[in-house]
C-alpha cells in the first residue's frame, strides 16, 4: 500500500492471492506502477481517496474481482498498456461492481486516462461491463481493445460529461450474457446523462445486444 506518499516507483513484481489489492494507492500522488502481475485479489490495482497524477503501465491483472479500479475523487491518473483478463468471473463473486477496468463511485473522478489497454474475458452473471466509467467527467479512452467480455463491452454512465472515446476497438462482447437472458447488454453505450462526449474513429463490431435492452439502437455495432 502507498498511503499519503508521492514519487514512489514499484515495478517488476508479482502478487497472487490476497483479500485486498495487490497494489493500493491511497491519497497519494505522482507514483509510478510498472510491470505488475496481480492475480486472485479483491482488486488487482486500486487507486482511491483523492489520489492524483499516478501512472500504471505494462501491468497484467487477471482473475481478480476487479482488475484496475479508480475511485474516491481520484483524478489525473493514467492507465497505459495494461491487460485486464478474466476478472470478475469466479463463481463466488456474484454481486455487481466487477469489471476489467473501472472508474467510479464515491465522488467525481476527473481527467483520468485509459489508453493502449486490452480488456478481455471479464465478467460473469450480473457483472459490470469490461470497461466502465461512472461519475468520471473528462476521461480519455484511447486505443483500447475491448473484446469477448461476458456482458457489455464498454459503458459510460452517469455524470461522465465531456469524455473522449477515440480509436478503440470494441468487439465480440456480450454473447454469454445475452444467451443467459441478461438485460441491458450492449457493445458500447453512452448514457444520456453524460453529455458532450466525443466518439471518434472507433471500430465497434459483432457485439451482442439484449433484445429488450433500452440501449439497443444507441449501440453503434451490435448483434442479437
Amino acid at each position: 500500500t502507498i498511503k499519503n506518499k508521492s514519487w514512489i516507483n514499484i515495478s517488476n513484481i508479482s502478487c497472487w492471492l490476497g483479500g485486498g489489492s495487490c497494489i493500493t494507492i491511497n491519497n497519494s500522488h505522482h507514483n509510478h506502477i510498472n510491470n505488475i502481475h496481480a492475480k486472485w485479489h479483491w482488486r488487482g490495482i486500486y487507486i482511491a481517496n483523492h489520489s492524483t497524477y499516478n501512472r500504471v503501465e505494462n501491468c497484467l491483472v487477471e482473475e481478480n474481482r476487479s482488475g484496475i479500479y479508480i475511485l474516491g475523487n481520484s483524478s489525473h491518473n493514467v492507465v497505459n498498456n495494461c491487460k485486464a483478463f478474466r476478472n470478475g468471473n469466479e463463481p463466488l463473486w456474484t454481486i455487481s461492481d466487477r469489471a476489467g477496468i473501472a472508474i467510479g463511485e464515491h465522488g467525481e473522478h476527473r481527467h483520468n486516462t485509459i489508453e493502449n489497454c486490452e480488456i478481455a474475458y471479464n465478467g460473469g452473471p450480473r457483472s459490470d461491463a469490461g470497461l466502465i466509467a461512472y461519475k468520471a467527467p473528462y476521461t480519455l479512452f484511447r486505443n483500447n481493445h475491448v473484446q469477448d467480455n461476458y456482458g457489455s463491452g464498454f459503458v459510460v454512465k452517469t455524470n461522465s460529461h465531456h469524455s473522449s472515446i477515440i480509436n478503440n476497438k470494441i468487439e465480440n462482447n456480450g454473447q454469454l450474457a445475452v444467451q443467459s437472458g441478461q438485460k441491458g447488454i450492449v457493445g458500447l453505450t453512452i448514457r444520456n446523462v453524460s453529455q458532450g462526449t466525443m466518439v471518434k474513429n472507433n471500430i465497434i463490431q459483432n457485439n451482442f445486444v439484449s433484445p429488450d435492452s433500452p440501449w439497443k439502437g444507441k449501440d453503434l455495432g451490435h448483434k442479437g
